[in-house]
Order: structure tokens, then sequence, then C-alpha cells
């Protein structure tokens, strides 16, 4: 009987040592599958969609810096390009880099492609270029509706210009009437003009 019993205190010696190899074993694979068998995507998409306002919008990856031909700046914190464009309040002007956050605020940079009329919005401000630097020339948000402003529509919209109007700045938030446009500052404060 006691020659019985050192032989199962054995068996459940080698049992927990299989299981410790079995668990030890299944950890390096794993570890080694993830580090050097599984590749994650290089650019993944999500799309994010509003139903309150019938909005959807795509975003990508986040971008740190935009270094064009004739401009550069660097993307705030905390949003990523969009390939659709949010400033949709004239038809004269494209959006050639969009930006939003995970709130519905919006920054674009936008050109004039000539096939529309005026401009409306909340916000009509203006800049200009000392040094390749823009300088902003900040007025208070409109706060009556007209033909050209959106007060009370729900929305926050706002249009950056200057003569000659080579580029456009827009930003806003569809879902929201009221936004901080400090992020607007920290955008334009980096952007150069070459």
């Amino acid at each position: 009987m006691i020659h019985n019993s050192q032989k199962q205190i054995g068996s459940a010696h080698v049992v927990v040592i299989i299981i410790l190899v079995v668990a030890v074993l299944g950890l390096l694979g794993f570890v080694f599958w993830r580090n050097f068998i599984y590749r994650e995507p290089s650019t993944t998409q999500s799309s994010t969609s509003n139903t309150s306002q019938g909005v959807e919008t795509k975003t990508s990856t986040p971008v740190t810096k935009v270094d064009e031909n004739e401009y550069s700046f660097t993307v705030v914190e905390g949003f990523s390009e969009s390939t659709e464009q949010q400033f949709t309040y004239t038809g004269s002007l494209k959006a050639v880099k969009t930006f939003l956050n995970k709130d519905g605020d919006y920054f674009e940079v936008l050109i004039n492609t000539g096939d529309g009329s005026g401009i409306s919005g909340d916000y009509f401000w203006g800049y200009d270029v000392q040094n390749g630097v823009v300088v902003l020339d900040k007025i208070p948000r409109c706060t009556e509706d007209s033909a050209f402003c959106f007060a009370d529509n729900g929305s926050v919209e706002g249009i950056i210009s200057n003569k000659p109007e080579m580029y456009y700045f827009a930003f806003g938030n569809k879902t929201k009437n009221e936004i901080n446009t400090d992020y607007v500052d920290k955008f334009v404060s980096t952007f150069k003009f070459k």
C-alpha cells in the first residue's frame, strides 16, 4: 500500500510537469507567432456613422506632418486624415486635406475651383502671410441667421480666407453647436507657406 501511494505521488508530479511544459511551449509559440509571423495591416480604415445627422466619415491612420510643395503644417494630436470633405457650404471650394478627431471637430485646407458662388458659415476669419507664416484675423461668431450665416442650424462651420484667395482653411463640427476653436489655432500656428 505504501508502494502504491508513492507511485500515485510520482504520477501527480509527472502530470504537473507535463502541464507546465505544455503551457510554456504554448506561450512561446504565441510569442513567436505574434512577433515573427503575424503582420498587422499597414493601413487601417474605420468608418464612423452619425445617424442623427446622416453623415458618414472615413478616417485612416493618424498623420503627424503634412509636407506639400507649397506648404507644410503639423497635425494636431488626436486628428486623423479623412477622405471626405467636411465644409460643404459652397460649391466653389474643394478640400485637399481634411482632418477629423473623435468628437467630430475638423480642419481642412481647401482650394477655390470657381465652380460655385457664395460661402456660408458661422465664423468668417481672415489671414495674412508674413514671411511664410499664417497670421489670423479673428472676428466673433455671427449670431443672426442670414443668407451667409447659419447661427442656429445645430452645427459650427468656419472659413478662413485671404486675398489673393489661393488657399482657404475650414473648421467646425457638424454634430454640435458649440466648439472650442483652440485646435484651429494649433493647426494654423504650424502652417508655413514655402
